[in-house]
């Protein structure tokens, strides 16, 4: 009994660490997505962010906000927030952020990038029919960009990030992926 008890404090006092200390920014990987937005099911000061001009990246962030929601549910313990437009985020580092959009149309999809808004077309350094997932550092949290070469590539993207349980594996040790498809059905995504 004693010893169950013991285990008990234990695995209480490890959860409490884990949402005291997430891990430090030059570990973090998309192997752990969803955290650090979501630790233990619970909303980790999210920003959900698109650019100022509504498109496809609406959809692409409501899929992901539904990825997101999925792991909500299944803990009961927190909401997903609104969606943001860019230009009603003055200071993005206070947020871990999930961007949707290249720097085209986010501009903090382009600071995060080093480049100046708006970068599209070539200067975006998205390749055409790609697009990228990659989490990076933002101040003492994290951002997670979600960014097309086009509309069409964001919401692949986007797509992906509904359903990264089935892309885990494509994630292992990796900051940043390529996606490139044909479609939007799950079996055309490729991840690299």
């Amino acid at each position: 009994m004693k010893l169950k008890i013991l285990l008990l404090i234990i695995t209480i006092f490890s959860a409490s660490l884990v949402l005291a200390y997430p891990l430090p920014l030059s570990t973090q990987s998309l192997e752990t997505y969803p955290e650090p937005f979501l630790v233990n099911g619970v909303g980790n000061k999210i920003a959900l962010v698109i650019g100022d001009s509504a498109g496809l990246d609406t959809i692409a962030i409501t899929d992901i906000a539904l990825g997101l929601g999925e792991e909500v549910l299944s803990t009961q313990r927190s909401t997903i927030p609104s969606v943001s437009l860019s230009r009603e985020i003055n200071d993005l580092t206070n947020f871990n952020a999930i961007l949707a959009g290249g720097p085209c149309v986010n501009k903090h999809t382009a600071d995060l990038m080093n480049l100046p808004y708006p970068s599209c077309g070539i200067n975006s350094g998205i390749v055409k029919n790609t697009a990228r997932i990659e989490i990076k550092k933002n101040g003492n949290n994290y951002a997670l960009i979600v960014a097309g070469y086009d509309l069409e590539d964001t919401r692949r993207a986007g797509l992906l990030m509904k359903n990264f349980r089935d892309f885990s594996d494509k994630f292992e040790g990796k900051s940043k992926v390529v996606v490139t498809g044909k479609s939007l059905k799950l079996e055309d995504i490729k991840v690299e």
